[in-house]
């Protein structure tokens, strides 16, 4: 009588080279960071809701990636006009450039009510493309245009209404002033404007997230050193978030 016998066979293993995924564009970013604010929103208990306080002080910190659109496209050859495309989502900033497009913000301000703030705002960011003539370059070739670095100082003064505030642990808000801009060829100076959303955590502590924008409208060569025509250069920091401390109401008032 046979008996039963078994066979295994092997296959033999093939490598196959794996392309690593590209990284996150800006957009995306604001997508899972928007994600986590309403997910964090709806899983806080509602004694943890407690809503918004005027007549306080406030700081803000946060972090965000940076862009620009202006003069440079970062392309060799000459000086090209950054596209419409490329306002805020410019992916070459990830690839092109060498330095990681990203900054810090610090805010302190006074809410005056609920729904209204006065701030004054500190930025400083790497933004790829805005060194100057020299990034335009062609490769390899001496260039004796002056190279004014990727990094810039943005000092803003605004106003911010958040709808709702009074009532809504999410709110959104909108705000605009004036910003102020240094490390380039000249100062730049013109409007600032944002939005985002508000996430309170807390009595004293909530979650941001933003975009925000200086548009730079004395654009003669200010910031980035090229003068093409374009009537303005605008830095933008999108997606953005951080955590905002409310000071107790009461703590800087005499008795």
């Amino acid at each position: 009588m046979l008996s039963p016998s078994f066979s295994v066979s092997l296959l033999p293993l093939s490598f196959r080279s794996v392309s690593v995924p590209a990284a996150p564009t800006a957009r995306q970013l604001t997508i899972l960071v928007l994600g986590a604010a309403l997910s964090l929103a709806a899983a806080l208990p509602a004694t943890a809701q407690d809503k918004r306080v005027g007549d306080t002080y406030y700081v803000r910190m946060g972090t965000g990636i940076t862009d620009y659109a202006g003069d440079s496209d970062g392309a060799p050859g000459g000086d090209r006009v950054t596209g419409i495309r490329d306002f805020l989502f410019d992916g070459q900033k990830f690839t092109a450039a060498d330095i990681f497009p990203a900054g810090f913000s610090a805010e302190v301000g006074y809410r005056v009510s609920s729904l209204v703030d006065l701030g004054v705002s500190y930025h400083i960011g790497q933004y790829a493309f805005v060194d100057g003539p020299s990034s335009v370059s062609t490769p390899g070739a001496a260039s004796s245009a002056p190279d004014y670095g990727t990094r810039r100082h943005t000092v803003q003064l605004l106003s911010r209404y958040t709808f709702y505030g009074d009532a809504w642990t999410l709110a959104p808000y909108v705000d605009g002033g004036l910003s102020a801009t240094f490390g380039g060829n000249t100062a730049g100076i013109g409007p600032a404007f944002g939005l985002g959303v508000d996430v309170l955590l807390g009595s004293r502590t909530s979650l941001f997230v933003e975009a925000r924008s200086s548009i730079i409208a004395n654009d003669d060569a200010a910031i980035d050193g090229l003068d093409t025509g374009t009537p303005v250069d605008v830095l933008s920091q999108a997606p953005a978030f951080g955590l905002r401390y409310t000071v107790r109401p009461g703590r800087f008032r005499r008795p």
